[in-house]
């Protein structure tokens, strides 16, 4: 399913997923947004199908004319494909390492 997540409101709240998120990551986008006004990151999150899913986002704050935060943009993409093939080339990598470890003992 495709993932989602709960994002701006009137007031400017912004939520990642807390049942998804650790404690100090979620922690960390709010401090930059506070201090520099942005964040981007990948995050787990869950679809609405129940599964988990990776998702890269780019939070920007949006001020009025007295710099107040008033609105946040957030643009997102779905990243879990690209996260499974990562995770397979890494076990792969590993595999291959090891393999060619063990064939070197063996011949040298």
């Amino acid at each position: 399913g495709t993932c989602y997540n709960y994002t701006i409101n009137i007031i400017g709240t912004i939520i990642i997923n807390p049942y998804t998120t650790n404690a100090d990551h979620y922690k960390g986008v709010w401090e930059a947004l506070k201090s520099v006004g942005s964040w981007k990151g990948e995050y787990k999150n869950i679809s609405k199908s129940g599964d988990e899913c990776w998702e890269y986002a780019h939070i920007s704050s949006i001020k009025n004319s007295r710099e107040k935060t008033t609105h946040y943009l957030y643009l997102k993409e779905q990243i879990t494909e690209r996260k499974n093939i990562e995770s397979e080339l890494l076990k792969a990598k590993n595999f291959a390492t090891f393999f060619l470890t063990i064939l070197y003992e063996l011949l040298f």
